[in-house]
C-alpha cells in the first residue's frame, strides 16, 4: 500500500552527550581527562525554543547529565536530522489536520530513509502490519481498535515521548461576535465557521471583517495551492463534500447521506439538489467527479496523496456520486473535507497552471477583486444554500507582513483579527492596553510537541535509557516555558482533542527524577557519585544529537 505523506519541515537543535563513568575506576585520571559536554543548540531566531531547550538542559543536568546550551540557525540543523540522521534526540513541534497522520509516518519502517518521515529509525513488524490493517479497516470501530493498538507499542517501546498539545491564542476585535472556537484556531482551512457566523457586536448582521495576512497567496487556483493562507480562501469560495464541526468530527456538507460498502472500496454520496454555483449553474455528481478526477490526472500536490487509491468514479444520477477505491482507506472522508468541488463547465479545458483569476465556486463568499501583494476583497454569496449564512456583508483580507504592524492594526481597528495566532506576550501586551477594543480567544492548537530518539544508536537504541529520560522530563515546566502556561500537556502521540481516538490506557511516565537517575545507574549509563560532596561525573565518548524543532519554523500538511 502506497503511504500518505504528510510533509514536515523541520526546524531543529543540536545537542551531544555522553555515558558516565565510575570515578572508582579512573581514580587519579580525573584531573588530567577532560569530559564530553551534552551540546543543546536551539534556533536563534525562535526564542520559545530556546526556552524549551533551556528546561531540557535543566532536566538532564539534574539527572547527572553534563550538558550546555547554544544557539544555530536552521542551515546546519536540517541536514543532520532529515538527511543524515546524524542525532539521537530531538523535540519536534508537528502540526497536522484532525486525522491522526503522525501515528501512520513517523514509525513505519518503509519511511526509514533519507529525508523519510520515520526519522527515528524504529523498526517493528507488528506495527507495520497494524498500520495497513488500520488505514483499510471497513469501519470506525475498526479504525479505533487498530489505532489504539499502534499508540500502545509506541508508548511501551518508547521511539518518542509527547510533551503537549499548543493553545491557540488569538488576539480579536471586539467590534464584532460570532466567533466559533475550534481546534487550530478561528481562521484555518477547517474552520469557515467563523467567517460565516461572525456580524458586528451592535448588528446581527452586515459589515466587512478584515483579517490580516502575513503574506499574500501565489494565485488563486484552488489544486495548486500549498499553503494554509490558499486553502482558507478557497474553502470560503468553494465548498467541499464534508467539513469538520467544531468538535472535530465530520459532517456532511454537499453530501445528503452516504454509505461506505465492499469491505470499505466503494463510497455512495448522495448530494444537496439545491446547491448552484456563483455563476448560477446547479452542482451535480458530474462536477464532483470532474474534481477528483482533475486531481488525480495532473496530480494536485495539496490532495493527490490522500485519493490516489481511487480506482474510478461513476455517476448513476445527476445528485448521486459512487468512489470505486483499490483499497479501504480510512482517511478518505477527513480528505474530502478540504477539496473544493469547482464546476466543471469552467475548469473542463484548465490545468494546474492556470492562475483562476476570477474564482467560481458555490461557497458562502464570491470572490470581488485582488491586488496582488496587498488585498483580497470577497461579499457574501446571496445564494448560498445554508440560508442564513453569511452574516457578514464582506470579508477582506489584507497583506501585513510584520507581526507587531498586524497586532497594532487589530488594537487600532484597521483590522479585526489575523490569520495565524497572536504570540502570548503580544496578546497579553494589547489586552491590557486596550481592554475595551480588543480580547483574546484560546483554543486547542494542531501543533503539538514531540521528543525523538534515534534508535540507530547507543545508548538511544536502549529501552531503558529512553525510558529514563522520559521520567526526566518534567512537562510542566516545559509548557511554562514555551508557551506561558497556554499549551496542554499530551496524552502521547495522537491529539488529544481527536474524539475517541486516544487510547486512555497508556503507560504514564509522571516527572520522577529520582527514578530516571536511578535507572541510568542501574543500567550502566552513568555511575553514582562517589562521596556525598561530589557529585562530578566523567564521561566517555557517547556522541549524542538532539535536534528542537519549533512550531514557528515548522509545516506540516501545508506551509504557513
Amino acid at each position: 500500500m502506497k503511504r500518505r505523506h504528510i510533509l514536515a519541515v523541520l526546524a531543529s537543535v543540536l545537542l551531544g552527550f555522553a555515558a558516565l563513568l565510575p570515578l572508582a575506576l579512573i581514580g587519579s585520571l580525573n584531573a588530567q581527562t577532560s569530559a564530553p559536554v551534552i551540546t543543546i543548540k536551539t534556533l536563534n531566531f525562535f526564542p520559545p525554543d530556546y526556552e524549551a531547550a533551556q528546561v531540557v538542559y535543566n532536566e538532564l543536568k539534574a539527572v547527572g547529565l553534563n550538558v550546555q546550551l547554544l544557539e544555530e540557525g536552521p542551515a546546519e540543523l536540517y541536514p543532520e536530522v532529515q538527511t543524515n540522521h546524524n542525532f539521537t534526540i530531538y523535540l519536534n513541534a508537528y502540526s497536522a489536520a484532525p486525522f491522526p497522520s503522525l501515528m501512520f509516518e513517523a514509525f513505519q519502517s518503509w519511511n526509514n530513509y533519507p529525508n523519510g518521515y520515520d526519522i527515528t529509525g524504529f523498526q517493528n513488524s507488528t506495527l507495520d502490519q497494524l498500520t495497513n490493517q488500520t488505514l483499510e479497516a471497513a469501519n470506525h470501530t475498526q479504525f479505533v481498535q487498530g489505532l489504539y493498538k499502534m499508540e500502545d507499542i509506541v508508548a511501551q517501546q518508547l521511539p518518542m515521548i509527547g510533551l503537549y498539545n499548543d493553545i491557540n491564542t488569538q488576539l480579536v476585535s471586539k467590534a464584532f461576535e460570532g466567533y466559533v472556537v475550534m481546534p487550530g484556531g478561528e481562521f484555518t482551512q477547517l474552520n469557515p465557521w467563523s467567517a460565516m457566523y461572525l456580524h458586528p457586536a451592535n448588528n446581527q448582521s452586515g459589515g466587512v471583517f478584515t483579517l490580516a495576512y502575513p503574506a499574500d497567496l501565489e494565485h488563486l487556483n484552488p489544486f495548486a495551492q500549498t499553503s494554509v493562507r490558499g486553502e482558507f480562501v478557497t474553502l470560503l469560495i468553494y465548498d467541499p463534500l464534508f467539513r469538520y464541526a467544531p468538535n472535530l468530527s465530520i459532517i456532511p456538507w454537499l453530501v445528503t447521506n452516504y454509505s461506505i460498502t465492499n469491505g470499505g472500496k466503494t463510497y455512495t454520496l448522495n448530494l444537496r439538489d439545491n446547491v448552484t454555483f456563483q455563476n448560477g449553474e446547479p452542482l451535480t455528481a458530474q462536477d464532483v467527479a470532474f474534481t477528483y478526477e482533475f486531481i488525480l490526472k495532473y496530480k494536485a500536490p495539496l490532495f493527490y496523496d490522500f485519493v490516489d487509491m481511487i480506482n474510478n468514479i461513476t455517476t448513476p444520477s445527476n445528485y448521486t456520486v459512487v468512489f470505486h477505491l483499490s483499497e479501504p482507506y480510512a482517511g478518505l472522508l477527513s480528505a474530502m473535507t478540504t477539496i473544493p468541488i469547482v464546476p466543471e463547465s469552467i475548469w473542463y479545458n484548465k490545468n494546474l497552471s492556470w492562475p483562476n483569476p476570477d474564482p467560481i465556486g458555490s461557497g458562502p463568499f464570491m470572490f470581488q477583486s485582488r491586488v496582488p501583494g496587498e488585498s483580497i476583497q470577497l461579499v457574501a454569496n446571496p445564494h448560498y444554500w445554508l440560508k442564513g449564512v453569511p452574516k457578514l456583508s464582506g470579508f477582506d483580507i489584507e497583506v501585513v507582513n510584520q507581526e507587531s504592524v498586524r497586532v497594532l492594526d487589530i488594537e487600532k481597528g484597521v483590522a479585526d483579527a489575523e490569520l495565524y495566532a497572536t504570540p502570548p506576550n503580544l496578546a497579553a501586551a494589547a489586552l491590557n492596553s486596550y481592554p475595551n477594543s480588543v480580547e483574546v480567544l484560546k483554543s486547542p492548537d494542531l501543533w503539538m510537541m514531540y521528543l525523538y530518539f534515534n534508535l540507530r544508536e547507543y545508548p538511544t537504541n536502549n529501552l531503558h535509557f529512553r525510558q529514563a529520560i522520559a521520567y526526566a522530563i518534567n512537562k510542566t515546566a516545559v509548557i511554562d516555558a514555551y508557551g506561558g502556561g497556554y499549551p496542554m500537556p499530551n496524552v502521547f502521540v495522537t491529539q488529544q482533542w481527536n474524539p475517541g481516538l486516544v487510547n486512555p490506557n497508556l503507560p504514564n511516565y509522571s516527572y520522577n527524577p529520582t527514578l530516571a537517575h536511578q535507572l541510568l545507574v542501574k543500567y550502566g549509563f552513568i555511575s553514582a557519585p562517589t562521596t556525598n560532596n561530589n557529585s562530578t561525573y566523567l564521561y566517555v565518548g557517547i556522541a549524542v544529537v538532539v535536534i528542537i524543532i519549533g512550531a514557528a519554523a515548522a509545516t506540516l500538511l501545508r506551509r504557513r
